[in-house]
């Protein structure tokens, strides 16, 4: 009389599973903070280059601000050796 029948088992093993699997499925708000840690990661491996980009074009301006550089007034002043 204690037994279940093979429905009865079949039933309440789908009762179960349903139970678990809102647990299993990742809700809405655990995906977003998974999209932003990725997005954060991204911004994170940008950051060297854009500081190397930065220090590279500073570098650049200082350099043309030091040194003094200035156009030649014609091609023949740029190619020719001046005496």
């Amino acid at each position: 009389m204690g037994r279940l029948t093979s429905e009865e088992r079949h039933r309440i093993l789908l009762l179960k599973e349903q139970a678990v699997q809102p647990i299993r499925a990742p809700s809405l708000v655990a995906t977003a903070a998974i999209d932003r840690d990725g997005e954060r990661c991204r911004w994170l491996q940008r950051v060297p280059s854009v500081a190397f980009g930065l220090a590279l074009a500073t570098a650049g301006l200082l350099l043309y601000a030091f040194v003094g550089f200035h156009l030649p007034e014609s091609m023949a002043d740029a190619f020719l050796p001046r005496s």
